[in-house]
């Protein structure tokens, strides 16, 4: 019943989520030939999967019961349980790679957030546990696309005799 949701849903959940999918296509690219290349971009694009799903399957207003409102908390879940897991996997599988070693520790340091947004306590607001968890999700993503976009490249030229 809120205003704009059909919107919000399509802009705001589906189209971020299949951009998370194309985004979990290019690390793939990068990320192929390294240890952990094919788990961390598999766990991205599934998390972009569930984004995408929160706009398909809105929860009914006050989150009341129903199958939609399951729905949407399912995709909630294959939305972020991947994103905690990959943060971790990403430090974990990632680490000796001469060039995302760097990122390691920022992508731990949000898994941790991730986490903690389940334990801040009920006396505070949800939104705020609901904007911790989201808010490392899209650090991560931005941060770590903006590495990969930053990442040099190598070329190999042929010679041609």
């Amino acid at each position: 019943g809120a205003p704009f949701a059909f919107v919000w849903n399509i802009l705001g959940f589906l189209l971020v989520g299949l951009l998370v999918i194309a985004y979990a296509w290019g690390m793939y690219l990068d990320l192929r030939h390294s240890i952990g290349g094919i788990i961390v971009p598999i766990l991205v694009g599934i998390s972009g999967i569930g984004f995408a799903g929160l706009g398909l399957f809105p929860a009914e207003a006050g989150f009341e019961p129903s199958a939609r409102t399951t729905l949407h908390f399912t995709m909630v879940s294959i939305n972020f349980l991947p994103f905690v897991l990959v943060a971790f996997i990403f430090a974990i599988r990632l680490k000796s790679n001469g060039y995302w070693k760097n990122w390691t520790l920022f992508s731990v340091v949000m898994g941790i957030l991730a986490v903690a947004s389940f334990f801040i306590p009920k006396s505070i607001p949800v939104g705020l546990s609901q904007r911790v968890g989201m808010g490392a999700y899209f650090l991560w993503l931005f941060v770590i696309s903006s590495a990969l976009l930053r990442k040099p490249t190598r070329h190999v030229q042929e010679i041609v005799i």
